[in-house]
């Protein structure tokens, strides 16, 4: 749903070609009308969380298939509308081909920026359910995908949701970890200012026993929303479950050395030129990413008080298009990261 228009996608059952149809309804006016049922895309097998969601007049789905006509094992797939529901694209596969299957997919977009970010849990590396969340984002309306971004590392995540808040991207989901207790999922969160490039640790949300599982997280005015269910041990039934707290922008810090570190800049947004205000007494880099994930420029950074002047052009002295850039300075087991703004 956005604004007042709502929109609908369902798999429908096998149909005489062999394969499941996705059906798409829209509707303009919070379904007082709704437009004609029709087929968008076809799949093999459909496996589970279909997630629609618009960005800045892009409609963009997403779900865990095997690839229509020829694919063999369970992917992560989008389809995307650059005109609101009225064409759609053929499918695009995310995830990359392996033995084990991608899936419960999921979907975020930045407002502002146009960004959209599609995730997905795959289990290749652990060789078992639960996996590891992966994400892949496109700043261009899917015309084009920045690379595979692995965001967890434990291989305990189940039912992940994403959400963009302020200058984060944030992600919770069902957490499998033994250490809460044979049979006791709880919900965890991580959080990214840089479009998913870092991560902080994860932290847990809940402390119940039993299920917790298929968490939703939203954002809205500086509040984040959390709903997720829960089955206890007293009850054979679920019950949903809520929360939310106020979420301040600001710059992310990771890593737990004591070595002190800053990073801030001037002027932000900027046209030719910006300084970055470095303190760090440790030796290490200032390097500049795009929102695709790419290195654009490195600079080497000794320990103490230091100031980097990056005038918009890439490792190859080419200038660059404007947009929003993340610079990060790492050291050691530290790194700061936050953003620019150039305007040409």
């Amino acid at each position: 749903m956005t604004g007042d228009s709502v929109y609908f996608a369902s798999w429908g059952f096998t149909d005489s070609s062999g394969y499941q149809p996705l059906y798409f309804v829209m509707s303009p006016d919070l379904g007082q009308t709704w437009s004609q049922l029709r087929v968008i895309a076809y799949s093999d097998q459909f496996l589970n969380n279909l997630r629609i969601q618009k960005c800045e007049g892009v409609l963009y789905a997403a779900w865990s298939a095997v690839p229509y006509p020829n694919g063999t094992m369970f992917e992560a797939v989008a389809i995307i509308s650059p005109d609101g529901g009225q064409s759609w694209s053929d499918p695009i596969q995310l995830s990359s081909a392996d033995a084990w299957p991608a899936q419960h997919t999921c979907i975020a977009c930045e407002q502002e920026s146009g960004n959209a970010v599609i995730g997905w849990v795959d289990s290749g590396e652990s060789h078992s359910f639960p996996g590891d969340l992966y994400l892949r984002i496109t700043s261009d309306g899917g015309a084009s995908w920045g690379n595979e971004i692995r965001a967890t590392h434990h291989h305990k995540v189940a039912n992940p949701s994403l959400a963009f808040a302020g200058d984060s991207l944030w992600v919770v989901w069902s957490d499998w970890d033994s250490q809460y207790g044979p049979l006791n999922f709880e919900i965890c969160f991580s959080k990214s200012i840089d479009l998913g490039l870092s991560w902080t640790p994860y932290e847990r949300l809940t402390y119940a026993e039993g299920y917790s599982y298929t968490p939703w997280i939203s954002y809205d005015v500086g509040n984040l929303h959390l709903v997720w269910e829960d089955q206890r041990p007293s009850s054979q039934y679920s019950d949903i479950y809520y929360k939310s707290w106020h979420y301040q922008v600001g710059v992310l810090d990771i890593g737990s050395s004591s070595a002190p570190m800053a990073l801030s800049v001037f002027p932000n947004p900027f046209n030719t030129a910006v300084t970055v205000a470095i303190s760090s007494y440790i030796q290490g880099q200032l390097v500049i990413y795009d929102l695709l994930g790419n290195r654009v420029r490195t600079f080497p950074v000794n320990s103490g008080k230091h100031r980097v002047v990056w005038e918009g052009r890439g490792q190859d002295g080419k200038i660059l298009a404007s947009g929003v850039y993340i610079a990060c300075l790492r050291g050691g087991d530290r790194m700061i990261t936050t953003k620019l703004v150039m305007i040409r």
